[in-house]
Order: C-alpha cells, then structure tokens, then sequence
C-alpha cells in the first residue's frame, strides 16, 4: 500500500507554500480542495510539513501532517501536480461515503512493518519522527478525493494498531469505529487557530 504521494523522495526542496494549516486539534487543507477536518481531543496534530516530490515522473508539491494519538493515526496529505498534467487520477479506484462526503477508497490492509521496512520510506519515517512508529500490526485504510481537473488532491490514511492480522473482522469493525471520530467540513471551513500546534510524542 502506498501511504502517499511518493513513497522514495527524490530529496527534500526549500518550499515556499503550503496547502494546508493546522492548529492543535483540526486541519484545513487550502488548496482549492478546501476541507476542514476534526477528531477528539485525545488526538494532537503534528507541525505540517511542505516539501516537492516526484511521482512517475511529475512534480508535486505536498503538505503533510497527521492527527495522533498512542493507538492511532490519521495523516493528512494535500498536495497538487506542479505542471499541470493531469496526474493525480484516483478515477478507478472505488467511492465509498467519508463523515458525509463522497471520496475514493483503497481496500482495507493489516500491515506488520518492521523497523528495517521503514528505511527510504519518507511518509512512514516521518509518522516515527513524530511520535508514531508505524511498526507492529496495522490496520490501515486510505480515502482519496481529487478534482475533476486531476492538478489537485487530499489523501486520508487510517492507521489502527492492533493485535495482530488475524482477527480480521475484529480489526475491520475497530478501524470503523476510529473513521466515525472522524468529522470533515468539505464546504464551510471551520476556524482554525494559526499558531503552529506542538508536536505530540507519547
């Protein structure tokens, strides 16, 4: 499963934009895909983090930050085609409802990564970096929504740790019950605090 937009970056650029803000416990993603998103206070918000990347061969600029908490994660990618080609398509995947609004949706995989795994994996690394060590089990879920211009998209990745990868239905119903903490505002965006919320380490 690919967790984002490049799983191997070609090297991180200084970056003058951002498509997305947070505060300590929201997100607003602001980059003509304008979503608000909120989860319970038991969930912190990590710094957002801007960067260029290249995928199959087109720039992205990408926004990144991840609401966690010691069982959890959501990460949050906005990110846009740099040069104009189109190359965010999520067309074939499936739709599926998400807090109300129509996305696409990946299926549903029980990882169990080690620390080894996570070597050139920037997405992965970083959620460590921030208090979140994707290893172990992992129940995982990942919604994505693009424009009909294909230049623009957000990217929502559940991680659930759980026991191990065998009780599937279990594992299944429990990452449900964590997507309906979920609750996103796709039309009016809520206010946001503009301070740079703290990161969060258990």
């Amino acid at each position: 499963m690919s967790f984002g937009t490049a799983a191997h970056p070609a090297g991180k650029q200084p970056t003058t934009f951002g498509n997305l803000r947070a505060s300590t416990h929201s997100v607003v993603t602001t980059h003509g895909l304008d979503h608000a998103l909120r989860m319970p206070h038991r969930f912190h918000v990590a710094s957002p983090e801007h960067r260029t990347d290249t995928f199959n061969g087109h720039p992205f600029r990408i926004s990144l930050t991840a609401f966690l908490s010691k069982d959890a994660a959501l990460m949050v990618h906005a990110e846009t085609v740099a040069d104009d080609s189109g190359a965010s398509n999520y067309d074939a995947l499936p739709m599926a409802t998400l807090a109300g609004l129509t996305f696409h949706r990946r299926p549903d995989q029980c990882v169990n990564l080690s620390k080894q795994q996570l070597e050139g994996e920037h997405d992965l690394l970083w959620l460590a970096d921030h208090g979140f060590p994707p290893t172990g089990p992992l129940q995982v879920r990942q919604y994505l929504t693009n424009n009909p211009q294909h230049d623009r998209e957000i990217v929502l990745t559940f991680m659930l740790r759980v026991a191990d990868c065998t009780h599937a239905e279990r594992n299944r119903l429990r990452l449900h019950a964590l997507i309906g903490l979920l609750k996103i505002d796709g039309k009016q965006v809520f206010s946001a605090t503009e301070h740079a919320p703290r990161n969060w380490h258990p």
